[in-house]
């Protein structure tokens, strides 16, 4: 029995549909996670001269008398926000190497 030219065309085209509807999907993934990581590195270069800055005002208020030093728990609160982004970029991550494993599997079952 002979498959006729017209079926293996629309098989070539329902194959072609879902690649690019991956393809879309891994495009718009990828971009997410370059805009998170870039973002991410943002707020850490953000946040480091956030440090220096109350680091240099402490240095200030040390001429003067003081009764305990807060810079500690602004250092603190800070690391604090980057661990948080840090879990953020990292499931980032994690999602898209799902994704991809997902992928491959579903394009190695389909064709």
């Amino acid at each position: 029995m002979r498959v006729g030219k017209s079926h293996q065309i629309q098989a070539i085209k329902g194959n072609l549909k879902c690649i690019s509807v991956v393809l879309v999907f891994e495009y718009k993934l990828v971009a997410e996670i370059l805009h998170g990581s870039r973002q991410w590195a943002m707020s850490i270069e953000q946040d480091g001269k956030k440090v220096e800055k109350e680091k240099q005002t402490n240095k200030e208020r040390e001429r003067l008398p003081t009764y305990g030093n807060g810079s500690n728990e602004l250092n603190m609160r800070m690391e604090g926000n980057r661990n948080r982004r840090r879990n953020k970029y990292n499931l980032y991550l994690l999602v898209g190497a799902f994704h991809h494993a997902g992928a491959y599997v579903f394009l190695s079952v389909v064709s």
